[in-house]
């Protein structure tokens, strides 16, 4: 019974954006980022269903248990973001004066999706769905586990200081912390991967 409920919440969150969409689409801009908003709308829908789709036949191919419900804690994660991200691209394309900095909700966003991550890498147990996953951490068990020790640090750091860009007082300062969190999320990991490849 609450596995159904739960299902169901699901996909009401998904719909959320669409809600928002039917008692707000008077005052939405008639082109989103040059794109006709009927066109972007469409378009936001087939993505993120195919998308929702996908991540659940990917999560079926999980065998080991406890990623299992790691990656149930990611999948909500992500329904959230695409629940959430959409409806403040709405608000900020309608007509209605609102004082809203979308490059940094986005930034905000994008840091509490990194730091969501950080909290569930170091019980990750290594697999092809999720993680950081490159040539030399799928091959070996240590160089996983010692990587996404390392990786929770630097997403946590990384996510961090996307979420606190929101107080940057200039474009200059908020470019510099976005190329810093990007090193932390991307790079850090994927270059101590390879070190431990190297070294064992």
């Amino acid at each position: 019974m609450f596995k159904g409920y739960k299902k169901i919440l699901y996909w009401a969150c998904f719909f959320i954006p669409f809600i928002v969409i039917f008692f707000l689409y008077q005052d939405i801009q008639d082109s989103i980022f040059g794109i006709n908003k009927v066109s972007f709308i469409v378009y936001y829908f087939v993505v993120n269903l195919i998308t929702l789709l996908f991540t659940n036949y990917r999560a079926k191919k999980i065998s080991s248990e406890q990623n299992q419900k790691l990656l149930n804690k990611i999948d909500w994660l992500f329904v959230m973001v695409i629940s959430i991200f959409p409806c403040v691209l709405i608000l900020y394309s309608t007509n209605i004066n609102l004082s809203l900095n979308f490059p940094k909700v986005v930034s905000v966003i994008c840091g509490l999706i990194f730091l969501g991550f950080s909290f569930t890498f170091t019980k990750l147990e290594r697999n092809e769905v999720i993680g950081i996953k490159t040539k030399w951490t799928l091959k070996s068990d240590e160089v996983w586990n010692k990587t996404h020790r390392v990786g929770a640090v630097s997403w946590m750091l990384g996510g961090s200081i996307f979420i606190a860009n929101i107080f940057a007082k200039s474009q200059t300062m908020y470019l510099i912390a976005i190329i810093i969190g990007l090193i932390l999320v991307i790079f850090v990991p994927i270059l101590y991967s390879y070190y431990l490849a190297k070294k064992l």
